[in-house]
């Protein structure tokens, strides 16, 4: 369009001075030459738009990867946390029964053995990167799995009641702690099916 513009100019240009052909021929030369490099510079701009759109679109590509790795990462630790803290709200339970019911000190260590197992674990999975809401519950699993393991290894004489009492209550508060965590792994993975992430569950085995 440009060079077709500066040949018409060129041609009412040369009728109103009288070029000659020689004066043609280095006009005609010259606005091919203009013509060339307007080619060039729109050829040049459109390649550098194009490459900046694909350059854009890469970066929102990899910075939806990366945020879609780290809400399955996220999803897998509370995942994770829901399972170890149930195995130790069971476990505490079964000590809390154990003893209730009097039976010997020896039936009495496996669930011990198990509450130290799963508090270690449930302790490791708590990162800096876990969810916030997901941390507060399960501290408050792991905290409940310390004083029950305490109130127990101390049960007798006066307080036995007491501690019976307490160390039941506390396995209570810590089932309201873990349906909090279920309710989180459900919305994480709701949202994981939304975002079309695919989640590999593996269940712990304790």
């Amino acid at each position: 369009l440009l060079a077709l513009t500066l040949i018409s100019s060129l041609l009412v240009t040369g009728h109103a001075f009288g070029l000659k052909a020689a004066d043609w021929a280095s006009w005609v030369q010259a606005i091919g030459s203009i013509a060339a490099i307007c080619g060039a510079f729109l050829l040049s701009s459109q390649q550098h738009k194009k490459d900046a759109l694909a350059e854009l679109s890469r970066q929102k590509h990899e910075s939806r990867k990366a945020d879609d790795n780290e809400l399955a990462a996220r999803t897998l630790a509370v995942r994770n946390l829901v399972q170890v803290a149930r195995a130790g709200i069971e476990s505490a339970g079964k000590l809390i029964a154990q003893i209730e019911s009097g039976e010997p000190e020896w039936e009495r260590e496996k669930f011990e053995a198990h509450i130290d197992q799963t508090r270690a674990v449930l302790d490791a999975l708590i990162s800096p990167n876990t969810d916030h809401l997901a941390l507060l519950a399960a501290l408050e699993v792991s905290r409940m799995l310390s004083q029950v393991r305490s109130d127990m290894r101390h049960i007798g004489g006066t307080k036995r009641q007491e501690l019976l009492m307490r160390s039941t209550t506390a396995v209570a508060d810590a089932h309201h702690s873990v349906s909090r965590l279920t309710d989180i792994q459900t919305k994480m993975l709701d949202l994981c099916r939304q975002r079309g992430i695919l989640i590999q569950i593996n269940d712990f085995q304790l």
